[in-house]
């Protein structure tokens, strides 16, 4: 993706794929042992649109050990900024990252991904 915007181009990941992923894999012809995760749509945009703003990755990535005390203030400034970008492209109803990672997690979204995957072959001792 990174190669691809350098070139000009629009990308825009497609997880939603996982919804009906045997609908993929037929459409797809993919053989045994493999399985489709994301897709990626890209093109060359007419007017450059904004970037959505990215958890820094000090939130994630820790030298030697984890970091708490400085979590907490850098999401609250990432909630904030999220909702600043929601607002600034229209999205009114755009809530803060920490709601709707909860919200994310708090269900399984994708539950035709497993029978898919061990239909595929994957989970199987041979």
């Amino acid at each position: 993706m990174t190669a691809a915007r350098s070139e000009g181009l629009g990308i825009v990941p497609i997880g939603g794929i996982r919804w009906t992923p045997s609908d993929m894999i037929e459409l797809l012809q993919l053989p045994d042992h493999t399985f489709p995760v994301a897709g990626v749509a890209m093109g060359f945009v007419d007017k450059p649109s904004h970037i959505k703003p990215r958890l820094p990755v000090s939130t994630f990535r820790h030298q030697e050990t984890y970091h708490q005390g400085e979590l907490r203030g850098t999401i609250h400034s990432y909630n904030e900024e999220l909702v600043q970008h929601w607002q600034k492209v229209g999205r009114s109803d755009g809530s803060n990252w920490s709601e709707s990672i909860s919200e994310y997690y708090g269900q399984v979204y994708y539950p035709q991904v497993l029978p898919a995957l061990l239909k595929r072959g994957f989970g199987k001792d041979k």
